[in-house]
C-alpha cells in the first residue's frame, strides 16, 4: 500500500483537493458538473508525461499505470450497465485519481468507499430515511476512503 512518503505531494494533493470540490456538488446536486472530471483528466494525463519523463518522482511503468485506471473503467462501466444508478462522473473521478495515487492504493479507496457507503446506506435504510432506490452522493465516501487510506498508510 502506498503511503504519503512514496506518493509525491502532487500525487496526494490534487486527488484530495479535487474530491472536496466535487464533493461538495455531488452532495448539493447529486451530480458532478462534467468539467471537473475533464480537468482532472487532463491534470492526470500531464502528471503521467511528468512522471515519464525522468523526473525520478516514481516513475512507475506503464502497466501500473493501466492498471490504475481499473477501478475508474469497472465504475464507469457499471454506471452504463445499471442505466445511470451508478454515476459516470464517478467513474470518471476515479480514473483521473487512479493516475495520482497508483493502482494497489486506488483499489483500496474504492473498496473502503464503497464500504462506507454500505455502512451509511444501512444505516439510512434502518432508520427508515433512505429506500433501495435512493440516491446517495458517492464521492464524499470517496475522499472519506482517501483521506483514510492515505493516511493509515502514513502511520
Amino acid at each position: 500500500m502506498h503511503c504519503l512518503s512514496q506518493i509525491p505531494a502532487a500525487g496526494w494533493v490534487v486527488p484530495i483537493l479535487y474530491l472536496t470540490a466535487a464533493s461538495i456538488f455531488d452532495i448539493r446536486r447529486k451530480s458532478i458538473p462534467v468539467l471537473l472530471p475533464v480537468i482532472l483528466l487532463v491534470l492526470a494525463a500531464g502528471w503521467d508525461l511528468w512522471l515519464f519523463a525522468g523526473s525520478g518522482l516514481g516513475g512507475e511503468a506503464l502497466p501500473e499505470r493501466i492498471m490504475a485506471l481499473t477501478p475508474g473503467a469497472l465504475l464507469f462501466s457499471a454506471g452504463i450497465i445499471t442505466e445511470g444508478k451508478v454515476g459516470s462522473g464517478d467513474g470518471l473521478s476515479l480514473l483521473g485519481i487512479g493516475q495520482f495515487l497508483g493502482a494497489a492504493a486506488t483499489f483500496t479507496v474504492l473498496c473502503a468507499g464503497l464500504l462506507l457507503c454500505c455502512i451509511f446506506g444501512a444505516v439510512m435504510m434502518t432508520a427508515g430515511r433512505a429506500t433501495r432506490n435512493s440516491r446517495v452522493a458517492f464521492l464524499p465516501f470517496l475522499l472519506s476512503a482517501c483521506v483514510l487510506v492515505l493516511t493509515a498508510g502514513a502511520l
